[in-house]
């Protein structure tokens, strides 16, 4: 903890200029708070403190008994957030990632992480004004938003889904029933990026009816990885449309309904480092699949891109009724997805002149609706909510991969060694995979609040779910070709023949799955939320609050014999999750409100915490065919996780806002058994492999360690720091220098063999703009300084499935990552009316 506490100190005179994601200042857009006035006091809407609804009720951020950090449509703007996982930078201790490469989006935040391959649901859960959403599609474009939230701590007893580490939330504008508005903005960028977005609002009956059309065209090069081939650069198009309608038709009814379209096509590559192929005794020569890569060059070995087309339709509503001393309010969404990938999974070259594809063809839907009756707090004791939740969900996959590649598939089988580039991709079996998942949920909830006088807040928030899934994996062989010798002549055989002394036979393919995995699924768990805050005057509020979750276990395939053993069957099906958090912290506006110095500590406590682990032998088969193979194996395992989060900001004088924020969470297991690589079965991890004959010795098909591995592979903690400084001008605009700075410590949490250095990315923003923002012209430098650092190496060899490592050996390139380049660019912004 002391080096924890020396290395914030020294960050801090680095990162003193902030001015917090959240902070608002003087003349920024009020409208990018979305505040009912019927819910919200006068002092609120004026007074200049954020508004939030993380209690799904209108409150000033320094009166939430809970850690929010809110990041306005005014942030958004001149922080230039395009896309999703462009939030990290100003939210300290969120983690996504995977959606760049348009693979499946994963979140984890307070020291929790989830892998999108684990089939476990996410630790932080995604909302689209209000009604939940696939983070995919949520984070994909952002524009002509309301208000981002960032929520830590369990969900579910106010809103959706239950999620045990947080949830984001992103309201949309909505339609203006007053005046004619909008705005258009452009933005490029020397990293190939081109934003062009705008709005327009039309009241079309005053104060009764109004049209919000929006839209946006975003491309850039993605995660700007190339390959070393003569190949297509790597591209990410999105479009996007969204109509909004409200409508009053009497003073006590309102509506709002966003209809959405998102289309996206990206095209992208692996990074990958290292020398080439090891070469060895009847393998192909060393460093034949290309030449030696370092992580910074940001290159592929890949011939041709991965591809991915996905479209999305969204309809969120909000109908509200306010009633004699109560509100009744629905709240419903319609999510539709289709995607057609075609993923490149040779990573290293091991096949030259050609390329081993994963195609993955899906659907999915999903519809939600809430009812909720609230009080008008027409009692000055006690208000309350009641209400229920419902959800449905489906959806549909196709994937086809290389189950193996057949003797013919490079060449000659009597040719040794194999030649990588006589591939013939008609020698290989392919593996059909199709899944069909549907799920329900319906849920009953209230909330009982109670005021002491008017210091005192006691409340207590349940929910009671009924929760079912049934998912169905099931597995085909397709068709292929492999070469096989004959004691008779191909021809009399009936048979043909592309390589002398081998005949040609082909296989057909199975109208029968191999195998069917289905998790069918019946849960009724609760949840609770109890908090107590009091606020011994109108500048410091003090809470503490204890909240519990739950997650569902999920069915994990990819596990060879899992049916016919009950160790290997114990972790396909997963039990359920529970976790319990505490939390305590302390809101306080210093100088007259020119200070915030916010701090919360927590611990969370998880029974059966859902944990995917590293690539782990074990004893595939059982029967006649005993194969040791490998997988990530996710299981069951108690962890616990403690931290802080500290948000600060302060005016030293009108022209100049600075803050600094800072998240620790330290999450471990506790000392509990999970699948390890333990090649004598000691109960300690090594780096050895343990053969079939070991395995059967250990009576055992996997091996377990006693474990205290972190629960999260991202850094302990990390901080965030913002300022901007303006003058006006002699024609009267504003003159202003913003800077942003990231800063994350040494992690050695990323891989049980590879530590990321500590590093930190500045960005800088300056321009010209209206005292009322009514326009703005701006340069920006993201990366300013040009900090590279490795972010991710894969420890596994980068092969492509189907055996092809015992072919061809080891490639001699590992998967990774890297941070992006500088980016230089200019925005342009003009707004007009309500905007």
């Amino acid at each position: 903890m002391r080096k924890v506490v020396l290395e914030l100190l020294a960050s801090a005179s680095v990162l003193i200029g902030a001015v917090p994601a959240h902070a608002q200042t003087e003349g920024q857009d009020q409208a990018a708070v979305q505040v009912d006035p019927a819910e919200a006091s006068d002092d609120v809407i004026t007074s200049g403190d954020i508004v939030v609804t993380a209690r799904r009720k209108n409150e000033t951020l320094q009166n939430v008994p809970q850690t929010v950090t809110a990041i306005t449509s005014a942030a958004v703007q001149e922080y230039n957030i395009r896309r999703g996982d462009e939030i990290t930078a100003v939210v300290p201790g969120l983690s996504l990632s995977g959606g760049s490469e348009g693979t499946q989006t994963s979140a984890s935040i307070r020291g929790v992480s989830v892998d999108a391959f684990s089939g476990a649901s996410p630790t932080l859960d995604f909302y689209l004004n209000e009604t939940p959403i696939n983070a995919d599609t949520l984070f994909s474009v952002l524009y002509d938003l309301g208000q981002i939230e960032v929520l830590r701590g369990p969900q579910g007893t106010n809103r959706g889904r239950t999620a045990p580490s947080g949830a984001i939330t992103v309201s949309t504008r909505r339609a203006d029933l007053d005046s004619v508005g909008g705005y258009v903005s452009a933005l490029g960028s020397s990293r190939g990026g081109i934003n062009g977005q705008g709005a327009i609002n039309i009241p079309l009956i005053t104060d009764r009816l109004a049209l919000r059309i929006a839209g946006i065209v975003d491309r850039d090069r993605g995660n700007q990885v190339r390959s070393v081939f003569r190949a297509p650069n790597s591209d990410r198009l999105t479009t996007s449309g969204r109509v909004s309608l409200a409508f009053e038709p009497v003073d006590a009814v309102s509506l709002n309904v966003a209809y959405q379209r998102n289309h996206e096509d990206r095209t992208s590559y692996i990074s990958v480092e290292g020398t080439g192929a090891l070469g060895g005794p009847g393998l192909p020569p060393a460093g034949y699949n290309g030449p030696v890569v370092d992580a910074s060059d940001r290159r592929s070995l890949q011939g041709a891109p991965s591809v991915l087309t996905r479209n999305a339709d969204l309809l969120t509503g909000t109908a509200t009724v306010r009633l004699p001393l109560h509100t009744l309010t629905y709240v419903g969404g319609y999510q539709e997805t289709s995607t057609d990938s075609q993923q490149n999974l040779d990573i290293g070259n091991l096949i030259v002149d050609g390329d081993s594809f994963q195609f993955l063809k899906g659907t999915s839907k999903q519809e939600t609706h809430e009812v909720r009756l609230a009080s008008d707090q027409w009692n000055p004791y006690i208000d309350y909510v009641v209400g229920f939740y419902a959800a449905s969900s489906s959806g549909t996959s196709d994937v086809q991969q290389v189950a193996s590649f057949l003797p013919g598939a490079f060449g000659n089988p009597a040719i040794s060694p194999v030649i990588p580039g006589n591939f013939n991709p008609r020698y290989q079996l392919p593996v059909l995979v199709d899944g069909d998942n549907k799920g329900s949920e319906f849920s009953i909830f209230g909330t009982l609040t109670g005021h002491i006088g008017e210091k005192i807040e006691l409340s207590v928030g349940g929910r009671l779910i009924r929760n079912k899934t049934d998912n169905v994996l099931s597995v085909f062989l397709g068709s292929g070709t492999t070469a096989v010798a004959l004691p008779v002549p191909c021809a009399l055989a009936g048979f043909g023949s592309t390589y002398p002394g081998y005949c040609d036979i082909n296989i057909a393919a199975r109208p029968t799955p191999t195998s069917v995995q289905r998790n069918k699924q019946r849960n009724t768990p609760a949840v609770y939320n109890a908090s107590l805050s009091y606020r011994p005057n109108a500048n410091l509020t003090l809470y503490a609050t204890v909240g519990s979750s739950w997650r569902q276990g999920p069915a994990v395939g990819g596990i060879a014999n899992a049916t016919n053993d009950p160790v290997l069957t114990a972790l396909q099906f997963l039990n359920p999750e529970r976790s319990t958090s505490y939390e305590a912290g302390a809101k306080t506006s210093l100088f007259g409100g020119r200070a915030r110095v916010n701090i919360a500590v927590f611990r969370q406590d998880f029974d059966g915490f859902i944990y995917r682990g590293r690539e782990t032998p074990y004893l595939g088969n059982n029967g006649a065919l005993q194969q040791v193979q490998t997988t990530a194996f996710t299981s069951n395992a108690d962890a616990r996780v403690t931290g802080f989060d500290l948000d600060t900001s302060f005016r030293p004088t009108q022209n100049w806002n600075i803050g600094v924020t800072v998240s620790y969470a330290d999450g471990k297991l506790k000392d509990a058994p999970i699948p390890c690589r333990d090649a004598n079965f000691d109960g300690v991890p090594d780096a050895g492999t343990p053969t079939v004959a070991d395995f059967v010795a250990a009576g055992t098909p996997v091996a377990l360690c006693n474990s205290s591995l972190p629960t999260s592979r991202d850094a302990k903690w990390s901080a965030t720091g913002q300022t901007e400084y303006f003058i006006t001008t002699g024609g009267g605009s504003e003159a202003y220098l913003r800077g942003l700075l990231s800063y994350k410590p040494r992690n050695p949490n990323q891989d049980l063999n590879f530590t990321v250095g500590a590093y930190a990315l500045l960005n800088l923003y300056a321009g010209l703009r209206s005292p009322d923002n009514r326009w703005d012209v701006g340069l920006f430098a993201k990366n300013l300084t040009d900090t590279g650092r490795k972010l991710t190496r894969n420890f596994a060899p980068a092969e492509p499935l189907g055996g092809s490592l015992a072919i061809l050996g080891n490639p001699g390139y590992y998967q990774t990552s890297y941070t992006l380049p500088r980016e230089i660019g200019v925005t342009v912004r003009f707004a007009f009316g309500s905007r």
